[in-house]
């Protein structure tokens, strides 16, 4: 075409809608706006090669999008689909085929005019300008258990269709010369651990850019404008499913957003795009969603613009002119989108990311304390990212046949190549009950790194369980004997005070508690026969069920038994634990027993001081204790606390019992 000041009498610019962001390649990239220290599957091709390393084995991801401009939508097109695979745990590659990657332009010249206006032609007569990049592709390497660096190359073509016109007598002749200036534009990026909870990454956007031929003068204007620039980013996860990001770039251009992981199949984000090169400060918003199901990821964004006065149809020639085109996808003509995505990770489903190490069982099982397990850690398990990127490990533990379901402990976060011991909990069932005699018992310890139902390592280890009688001489596990539930307990409490139920009648209320206490210890103690058998460091001991049966114990059996029958009627207790430090095999126990009284009325029960004890309760108030020897049967209970008392005050009190930490104290929950 000849250009008889073709710019002058340009009029209006229409352009089609068929783009696919350079700058946000993804709706996670969308959804949180900043994406190059967070880029870590094949979109990482466009924001940060280096991410590409993160690519488990085989990944397919496929795109879909709308535009929406002067409130009508346009689509849904076929955006691009990249596939990218992984070698070894150094190498990863990416190729994409982006067919929606374009940007048209449509320039309306002097050529067209009501005169020269033929029906089917006007399209034919405007100039045509086309921005493509339908094929891309990346490399990336770990370079340490730190440290990624990436490659991608883009190639973009550059088209101008330019019509002329030659009028012949009634014949009007119409042809179009095209112009072609092919672009290859080369990208490095460089992602840095620095620590579990924060990565850096950077990226040298447009670095190498070459062309194969450029337009003719007269069209140079209309060249996109390949500027190098170098844009850095932050990734920051205070806790393990939030995590914030910012990025910042030479061109003044900044984004900053957020993500929150729901639960392990739901992920919300929220981005901001903020252009200070032109003034605009609050450029773009964007939201999105993400959905997991282990191997598949379902992601949808929306990005809205501000100012859309050159992001409709009919935009103004002279916004080209003056604002150019420097990414295929995300310049000042981009409008609102809806951008919807599918990624499926294939090949090796499920390759190995951390290993155990080791598995150290920490305590042995005893059947009456089974509960502890569920908050005191069994066993403690090594574990090793063996994988070049980050990884959140849970630790599971399984014993079968007394166990429901595998225990697991919360997410740890590991950097590549570091190791942790990983404390592991257990529930286990009743059942556990019903072991009579130590044994040994194989569990399963397993190690879970990815969303995938797989385990990346497993390991077998053996658990000591013993009978159910057995105790490992801790005072603080000897209340799991203690079972007020138990209906032989409950009929013997009850028939007891039934039985007794006058000499409770004219007794002060205050001090019914002490006395319903004292007549169930009498019919106790003229049951039962005291058998001698010094607390050993293991020890056997009988539920209270069992004692009654036998109608004898030793220390420990008479104390929980008796512990058992005040629980039942709402009375606390406490084990009075006594080691002495020169004969630890002389160890011994005894009972507190709450009276319920207030201090100011010990009196109603003893004017003797150095009988009771004033101390708090489970609910903080000071009570009146008494001590009792429940080993002392045939005496009675007076006998018995006589016998309490004077053990709590000399080894107590006056040999430092208490101080010293010989003497322990420790509460027994009541019914």
């Amino acid at each position: 075409m000849k250009k008889h000041g073709t710019i002058a009498f340009i009029a209006v610019i229409l352009f089609s809608c068929n783009v696919q962001a350079q700058h946000i390649s993804s709706p996670e990239a969308i959804g949180i706006g900043a994406y190059t220290a967070l880029a870590r599957d094949v979109s990482a091709i466009d924001w940060n090669p280096a991410g590409l390393i993160f690519i488990r084995d085989w990944e397919l991801r496929l795109n879909s999008y709308m535009e929406f401009r002067d409130g009508s939508q346009e689509g849904p097109f076929f955006g691009n689909g990249v596939i990218g695979k992984r070698f070894s745990d150094a190498h990863a590659f990416a190729l994409r085929y982006a067919p929606g990657l374009t940007r048209d332009f449509r320039i309306s010249t002097d050529i067209i005019s009501p005169e020269r206006s033929v029906d089917g032609t006007t399209d034919l007569l405007r100039q045509h300008l086309e921005y493509s990049q339908i094929y891309s592709a990346g490399y990336a390497q770990q370079l340490s258990s730190t440290v990624a660096a990436g490659i991608s190359g883009r190639y973009i073509q550059q088209r101008i269709t330019d019509p002329t016109v030659q009028v012949n007598d009634d014949t009007v002749l119409i042809t179009q010369e095209i112009h072609n200036e092919p672009v290859w534009l080369l990208d490095a990026g460089i992602l840095f651990m620095m620590r579990p909870d924060i990565t850096l990454g950077v990226t040298a956007k447009n670095l190498i850019s070459m062309r194969e031929q450029n337009f003719p003068d007269e069209f140079s204007e209309f060249s996109m404008n390949e500027r190098k620039y170098l844009r850095a980013g932050v990734l920051y996860t205070p806790f393990n499913n939030y995590l914030v990001a910012a990025d910042y770039d030479t061109r003044n251009h900044a984004q900053f957003g957020h993500a929150y992981q729901i639960t392990d199949f739901l992920t919300v984000r929220q981005g901001n795009y903020l252009n200070f090169e032109r003034g605009e400060t609050f450029e773009a918003v964007s939201g999105g969603i993400g959905l997991n199901f282990g191997t598949m990821d379902i992601d949808v964004s929306y990005l809205h613009f501000f100012d859309t006065s050159t992001r409709g149809h009919g935009t103004p020639v002279r916004a080209l002119l003056a604002h150019g085109v420097e990414d295929v996808g995300y310049n000042q003509f981009t409008a609102n989108r809806l951008d919807v995505s599918l990624r499926l990770q294939l090949g090796r489903m499920h390759e190995p990311l951390a290993r155990i190490e080791y598995v150290e069982v920490m305590s042995d099982v005893y059947p009456a304390a089974y509960e502890v397990h569920a908050y005191r850690p069994i066993a403690k398990v090594r574990v090793k990212n063996v994988s070049h990127r980050p990884i959140e490990s849970r630790v599971g533990f399984y014993v079968d046949d007394i166990m429901d379901r595998a225990t697991e402990t919360r997410p740890y976060y590991m950097m590549p190549g570091e190791t942790m011991e990983i404390p592991v909990t257990a529930i286990f069932t009743e059942a556990i009950k019903s072991i009579a005699n130590f044994t040994l018992q194989s569990a399963e310890v397993y190690v879970r790194a990815t969303a995938a139902s797989e385990y990346d390592d497993r390991r077998q280890t053996h658990l000591a369980i013993h009978g159910r009688n057995d105790w490992n001489g801790d005072i603080l596990t000897l209340r799991y004997f203690v079972t007020p539930e138990e209906p032989q307990i409950l009929r013997f409490t009850r028939e007891v005070l039934n039985k007794n139920q006058d000499k409770l009648e004219d007794v002060h209320p205050a001090v019914e508690r002490f006395k319903k206490s004292k007549i169930l210890f009498d019919h106790f103690s003229d049951m039962l026969m005291y058998v001698h058998d010094p607390r050993k460091t293991h020890n056997r001991v009988q539920y209270p069920s069992e004692t009654l049966d036998l109608r004898g114990g030793d220390c420990d059996d008479m104390a929980v038994a008796f512990s058992s029958m005040l629980a039942s009627i709402g009375v606390a207790t406490a084990f009075v634990d006594v080691v002495p430090p020169e004969e630890p095999h002389n160890a011994h126990v005894y009972l507190l027993v709450d009276t319920g009284l207030s201090p100011d009325q010990a009196h109603l029960i003893s004017s003797n001081p150095k009988r009771y004890i004033i101390r708090k309760n489970e609910f903080g108030d000071e009570t009146v204790w008494i001590p009792l020897e429940t080993t002392v049967t045939k005496e009675g209970f007076d006998t018995a606390w006589n016998v309490g008392a004077e053990s709590y005050h000399n080894e107590g009190i006056l040999q430092g019992g208490l101080i010293n930490g010989w003497v322990r104290i420790v509460d027994v929950p009541r019914m």
